[in-house]
This record gives structure tokens, C-alpha cells and sequence, in this order.
């Protein structure tokens, strides 16, 4: 993989996205660009750019970077910052939108050994995420080889129906769902794991129907976190 090609380049925005943000140098959130020569900066945002060049960090008005060409085009497009005047705080992890990911980025800026593909190494943390659904069912997306994830996280909190065993009795009730733990609607005391039996997959607001209970998991199931499975593209 290539490192790059280290440059100075015009430290000037051209194009810039429009989201409202708040707060004070170095931003943690910000809004991407792209410079006056059509480099688009993977890891400093507008606002800590403008701050650098109002406070006078970048007096010559320039800033280095690494140069990185587009996939499948002989052009440079991509900027990512390696100036030693901008303070470490001022960067931010590599981010991609509406411009395609660019893998030797990644690969660099995570120090990816050269026979590991980006899903092999921290546990899917490189992934791109595609969607999210209710459930808490990330569909994930590597970049490099292509290959399709779904990885079950935690389930959102809110409340479910829960289906109870006590003194040889199964009933439905309403509970209060937060980082795994239950509590029972509306008294809220704590409901213990062994006299669960089934929890809904979804999050509900009403007693449910018929075929929402019968669709209903496993405590176990419920709380399992992990991947599920992967596909390479056909």
C-alpha cells in the first residue's frame, strides 16, 4: 500500500458542507471541505482549519499533507494533514462523505499489516456502517475486499413485552428495558433473568399481537452481540 505523497498545499476552502456546530477550537464535530485545488481533507474540519489560519498557524498560508489519488484515477484527491504546526487535537479520525472511502487512507492511519484486510482487525471497528435498524442490527460494509456484515449490537431501551414464568404461570407484561436489565411497567421493580422466558425483538408500546409473540426470543438470543454473518459480493 502507498504512504502517500507529502506536499504543501494550499491551506484555502472551496467547498464546504453546511451543518450547524457548536462549541470551541479544536472541534470534535465539524463540517468537511475541500481546497481551492480540489483536495478533499480526510481528517481536519472547516472550523479547526479557520481557526489555525485566523490565529496564525499557518502564516505562509500553506499546510502539508499526504496526497492520495482517487481509486481507479490517476488524479490526487484525497488530503490528509501531517503538518507538525497543527496541534494533534486539531485532527480527527479519517472521515469519508460523499466522496468514495479510500482504503490506503485507512490501512495508514490504523497501521493495518500489509496480509490483514481491513475486517480482520479490531474486531470490525473499521468498518463502514450502511444502516441501522431498530433491533440494533448494524449492516456493515468493508471497503476493501467488499464484503457485506450484519453485526448484532445492543438493543435499543424502551419498553417490550415480556413474557414471565412465576409459580408455574406464564403471563405477558409490559417492562422497562435498559442496557439488558428489566423492570416491570408500572412499578418498575427489577425483574430477575431466571423468570424470564421470552423477550419481543422489537420495541412496542401496547400488550402486542398475536404474531408478535409468537416471533418473540430468548434471553440469551436477546442479549447476544456479535456477528452473524458475512458475504462477499457476488
Amino acid at each position: 500500500m502507498s504512504s502517500g505523497v507529502r506536499a504543501f498545499v494550499e491551506a484555502k476552502a472551496h467547498v464546504i458542507s453546511t451543518c450547524g456546530v457548536r462549541g470551541e477550537f479544536p472541534f470534535e464535530r465539524g463540517n468537511y471541505f475541500t481546497s481551492s485545488e480540489k483536495y478533499y481533507f480526510v481528517n481536519l474540519w472547516y472550523e479547526n482549519l479557520k481557526h489555525l489560519l485566523d490565529n496564525g498557524y499557518l502564516e505562509d498560508g500553506k499546510i502539508e499533507v499526504l496526497l492520495f489519488k482517487h481509486l481507479d484515477v490517476d488524479k490526487f484527491g484525497y488530503a490528509y494533514v501531517v503538518d507538525e504546526r497543527v496541534p494533534k487535537e486539531a485532527l480527527h479520525e479519517p472521515y469519508f462523505c460523499g466522496i468514495r472511502t479510500n482504503v490506503e487512507i485507512i490501512r495508514m492511519h490504523h497501521k493495518v499489516p500489509d496480509d490483514k484486510c481491513l475486517c480482520e482487525v479490531d474486531e470490525y471497528k473499521l468498518l463502514t456502517t450502511s444502516g441501522r435498524d431498530d433491533k440494533g442490527l448494524d449492516r456493515l460494509w468493508c471497503c476493501q475486499c467488499d464484503t457485506r456484515f450484519e453485526m448484532q449490537m445492543q438493543r435499543r431501551d424502551g419498553v417490550y413485552r415480556v413474557q414471565l414464568e412465576e409459580d408455574s404461570l406464564r403471563t405477558w407484561v409490559l417492562a422497562w428495558q435498559e442496557g439488558g436489565e428489566f423492570k416491570r411497567i408500572p412499578c418498575m421493580t427489577a425483574i430477575e433473568d431466571s423468570s424470564i422466558v421470552k423477550i419481543d425483538v422489537e420495541r412496542i408500546y401496547n400488550t402486542g399481537t398475536g404474531e408478535q409473540q409468537g416471533n418473540s426470543i430468548p434471553l440469551d438470543k436477546f442479549r447476544f452481540t456479535g456477528l452473524i454473518r458475512s458475504a462477499p459480493k457476488k
